[in-house]
């Protein structure tokens, strides 16, 4: 499970349940509203599933690389490229932060 949490409210993603996240504004008043919402991917509301997947058929792993695939190539060859290489440059940085240190005297065979 990954949750990151921020000034403007919660975001959680739990690889047991790929098509869905759990979503919390901080901007909701509390005496009305508390808690998650959750955020169904393969609704065909959602604007990246249109025409990818029935309600309750799972989205796999590889499937969300396909759709990703799909959208850059609607942008193909002059489309604006978002995420660009700034994005990915600092999202590999914070992956890079999240690996723990090797095991020092330790190796595999």
């Amino acid at each position: 499970m990954v949750e990151i949490n921020g000034t403007r409210g919660t975001l959680r993603f739990d690889y047991a349940r790929l098509n869905e996240l759990s979503y919390g504004d901080a901007s909701d008043p509390p005496e009305l509203l508390y808690g998650m919402r959750r955020i169904r991917a393969e609704h065909a509301a959602h604007p990246q599933t249109t025409g990818w997947w029935p309600i309750g058929q799972g989205i796999g792993y590889g499937a969300s690389f396909v759709n990703r695939a799909a959208e850059l190539l609607v942008q193909w060859p002059a489309g604006e490229w978002i995420p660009g290489l700034e994005t990915g440059v600092a999202v590999q940085a914070v992956c890079e932060a999240m690996r723990p240190p090797p095991r020092s005297g330790v190796r595999s065979t």
